[in-house]
């Protein structure tokens, strides 16, 4: 480059000019034809990638649909066991003679009915026996 002449830099500019555009449009075919290469994969691995999520969304369905059929049976469970803890309670306050709440209520609703009979009714006094005199000795 020792006999560069000035007169002739406009030619260098439009040969780096030309060169450039012709690298660019090279590069650019380059990686056009790589994209196209690389585009089924891609829409593959998508594809592959949506099925993969629609069948775990499925899964989740599922197991919320057994979970809420535990959930149900666990309760109905827990409903019955109550009612026969229940009944178990009551047959032996029967048997050892205990009253129940309702047996409790049935003899409050009795003892304010006679309390309203006997309002009406003056009360009958009894008088107590007469002593008997004390023996001397």
């Amino acid at each position: 480059m020792a006999d560069f002449d000035i007169s002739s830099l406009p030619y260098l500019l439009l040969g780096a000019v030309a060169t450039a555009r012709e690298e660019s449009a090279r590069l650019a075919k380059d990686l056009v034809e790589k994209g196209k290469g690389i585009a089924p994969a891609a829409r593959e691995k998508a594809k592959e990638g949506a099925k993969a999520r629609d069948a775990l969304i499925s899964k989740v369905k599922e197991g919320a649909r057994a979970r809420d059929t535990l959930v149900a049976k666990g309760a109905q469970r827990t409903d019955e066991l109550t009612e026969a803890v229940l009944k178990s309670l009551q047959k032996v306050l029967s048997q050892m003679g205990l009253g129940t709440q309702a047996d409790i209520e049935a003899l409050g609703k009795r003892l304010d009915a006679l309390e309203k009979k006997a309002a009406g009714k003056p009360a009958a006094v009894k008088k107590a026996p007469a002593k008997k005199p004390a023996k001397k000795s």
